[in-house]
């Protein structure tokens, strides 16, 4: 039985919540697509497969002394797709500075597994962007 698409994406975050991006991996594809192209950080860019996706992830969270990102709002949408509105909390390594953001993704699940994720600034940009691949690839 497959599991809930809300499943697969908690997993995903629980793991980077407690830093084991390994842990987040396993709920990975191999192939997967981590879109950060709308980033305003400077990771912005797209990463392509588990490889990529790991050095990114590890890349963000090893500039933080702890990262906390909770999920305001799940949004499943058909074709295995699922938009969260969210928030991080992170505090700098080094300074102790506390930032808070919001911001919006959109996940593409497959086979139990995250094959796609794409950060935006809102969830409305994240709805939008959904609406437009669908109706991409079904006019």
């Amino acid at each position: 039985m497959s599991q809930d698409r809300a499943e697969v994406v908690r997993r995903v975050i629980d793991a980077l919540n407690r830093g084991d991006v390994d842990g987040a991996m396993e709920a990975t594809s191999p192939d997967c697509v981590i879109d950060w192209s709308n980033s305003r950080g400077p990771l912005r860019g797209v990463y392509h497969g588990r490889e990529e996706a790991r050095e990114a992830w590890k890349s963000f969270l090893e500039v933080w002394a702890s990262v906390r990102w909770d999920v305001r709002e799940f949004v499943e949408l058909e074709d295995d797709r699922v938009v969260i509105a969210s928030e991080f909390r992170t505090r700098g390594q080094g300074s102790g500075v506390e930032v808070s953001a919001r911001g919006a993704s959109l996940w593409t699940i497959r086979d139990d597994e995250v094959a796609a994720v794409a950060l935006y600034q809102s969830k409305a940009e994240a709805l939008e962007a959904a609406a437009s691949q669908r109706s991409a690839t079904h006019p």
